[in-house]
This record gives structure tokens, C-alpha cells and sequence, in this order.
């Protein structure tokens, strides 16, 4: 009976400890707006708001608030292929040609889904070239994602919403960045030919999912079980892909890959957008979890994900 006791102390005492050292480490970070999300074993540890979902009307940001995930988005397009393989729809050395009519030949779904096609930056060539009076995309592929992922997940306020979407939605985190001229923080959107989440604003696949920390962690919990796909499939978005030249890439289908010397693999994915900077961080073997939203595109981002990793090694 002591033994247990003294088990449920420890753990008591480190669990508040952490609380404590993430208050202070965002107390330092007095400008960072955003939602920070802490779990082990599927439950939150750390869950809180700061700054605001709107700063020039100054409205406070709430833990259940709804943020762009940008580039965090990819690890859904990934898990909709992964389904589609395990139903025998196809498979992940299947030519691209074989399905979408396009100009480049060689390119199967494992490359696209690994970052290894070779494609030229499609953003790059069309903040060239393209009227950014209009908006381009692919209005027609989402249902499936929504149907097979989110409703299933019970992720409610998970969704690939409009632009109109967006601005009807109350807890919508409007993402800003700071302008020096003005000394003060303005929304990223009112920049419209230099923001490319609005001229782009509706192609899907890489981006355009938006979410709650809340619901980020349903899907982290989902990860653990059969719920969407079988672990052994689950296991491949987890492997690097071995190059032509026999190297091996650091990127699996719609995650980053890395050892830690201390919690062992580690899949993570961040995410970029005018005014947004994201990041979900998975330590599988010790069943850790860091969510980090972020609507101000803080300067110091990188270095509160490093610092909060060591917290959680504490």
C-alpha cells in the first residue's frame, strides 16, 4: 500500500512540476498567442490559452479555439492514402499517371507521399505566375477526408473550410504578424497578394485542414489503436524512404522521423502559414505528446518546442 502510494505522489509531484515549468517558460514568452497542449498516455497534462484569437479587438484566446494547421495537414492526406491501400484501392508504388492525367512521367504515390518525386515547388511557380486576384484548387476531393477521418474520430471541430467557412466560425484563431512600421501586430490576411493561403486558398492536400489542440489529440490517441488502419500499416508512414543513391530520407508519409537518445522515435510534423506556426511532436514509445498552435508567428517558436521537449524529459 505504500509503495502505491508513493507511486501516486511521484507522479502527482511531477505532473504539477511540469505545470509549473511550462506557466513560467510562457510567462517569459509574454508576446507568444497561441494554445499549447501536453498529453501522456492519450490525457492532456498541460493544456492552456494565451494572447488572443483577434488582437485588434483584443479577444482572448480559449484552449477550444480553432487554428489554420498548415503543413500539419499532410499526415491526414497521408492517412486517407493508407485507407484507400488497405481497401485494395491501390497501392503505393501505383504510377500517379495512372489516376490524374499529368505532364511528369515515373511518379508513383510513395513519392508524392514521401517528398521524393522530384516535382518542381508548385508555390514557387505560381506566386510567379500566377493572377493573385484569383484563387486556384480542387474543390472537389475533400468529402472522403472528412467522412473517414474526422466524423469517425468524433474530431468536431475539424475541418477543411472555406475561406467564408472560416470568417463564420466564432473561434476561429485569426493568424497576425508583427509590422515593424506600426509597432504592433496586424492580421496576416490583410496582406492578400503577398498571402498565399488566399490566392491558393483552395488547393487541398498540403494544407488547408484546420483544427483544435483538443481534437489533435484525438487523433494522437487514434494513432495508438486499429481504429483507422492497422498498426502494420501504420508502421510504413513511420519508415524512411531509401533513396536512388541508397541514403535514407528522414521523412515518412506525411511525418518527419528522428531518435531521441532519451524517449527513442519520435514522428512529428510542423506547419507554416502567413501569421500561423504549428507543430505536433509524438513520442511513441513513452506515448508523449506535444501540440503547439500559434497565431502570432512568434520569433521564438523553435525555441519554445525545444525547450518544452526538455520539460517534459524532467
Amino acid at each position: 500500500m505504500k509503495s502505491i502510494l508513493f507511486c501516486f505522489l511521484f507522479i502527482s509531484f511531477s505532473v504539477n512540476g511540469q505545470q509549473n515549468l511550462f506557466d513560467t517558460l510562457f510567462a517569459i514568452e509574454k508576446n507568444f498567442s497561441g494554445v499549447v497542449l501536453i498529453a501522456e498516455n492519450g490525457k492532456a497534462n498541460f493544456h492552456k490559452a494565451f494572447g488572443y484569437r483577434e488582437f485588434e479587438s483584443q479577444i482572448p484566446l480559449q484552449t477550444s479555439d480553432i487554428f489554420e494547421l498548415a503543413s500539419v495537414s499532410k499526415q491526414f492526406t497521408a492517412m486517407i492514402i493508407m485507407m484507400l491501400k488497405e481497401k485494395g484501392f491501390l497501392n503505393y508504388d501505383d504510377s500517379v499517371s495512372k489516376y490524374l492525367d499529368i505532364p511528369y512521367k515515373g511518379i508513383t504515390i510513395r513519392h508524392l507521399l514521401t517528398h521524393t518525386s522530384g516535382l518542381p515547388d508548385y508555390q514557387e511557380i505560381m506566386d510567379k505566375y500566377w493572377d493573385k486576384s484569383k484563387v486556384a484548387g480542387n474543390p472537389d476531393c475533400i468529402e472522403q477526408c472528412r467522412k473517414w477521418i474526422f466524423r469517425k474520430l468524433k474530431m468536431k471541430s475539424t475541418n477543411i473550410r472555406t475561406l467564408e467557412e472560416k470568417k463564420a466560425t466564432e473561434n476561429f484563431a485569426i493568424g497576425h504578424i508583427y509590422v515593424q512600421e506600426r509597432e504592433k501586430y496586424i492580421r496576416a490576411d490583410s496582406f492578400p497578394s503577398s498571402d498565399y493561403t488566399i490566392w491558393l486558398g483552395n488547393r487541398k492536400g498540403p494544407g488547408r485542414i484546420s483544427s483544435s489542440a483538443s481534437d489533435l489529440l484525438k487523433w494522437d490517441k487514434a494513432l495508438y489503436t486499429n481504429k483507422l488502419i492497422n498498426q502494420s500499416t501504420l508502421q510504413e508512414a513511420f519508415a524512411p524512404m531509401k533513396l536512388n543513391d541508397g541514403s535514407f530520407s528522414n521523412y515518412g508519409f506525411g511525418w518527419s522521423l528522428r531518435t531521441d537518445s532519451v524517449f527513442g522515435k519520435v514522428v512529428s510534423h510542423n506547419g507554416d502559414n502567413p501569421g500561423y506556426k504549428t507543430q505536433i511532436i509524438r513520442f511513441i514509445e513513452k506515448r508523449k505528446t506535444i501540440i503547439l498552435l500559434n497565431n502570432n508567428a512568434h520569433p521564438n517558436f523553435t525555441a519554445i518546442l525545444r525547450r518544452s521537449e526538455a520539460i517534459i524529459k524532467e
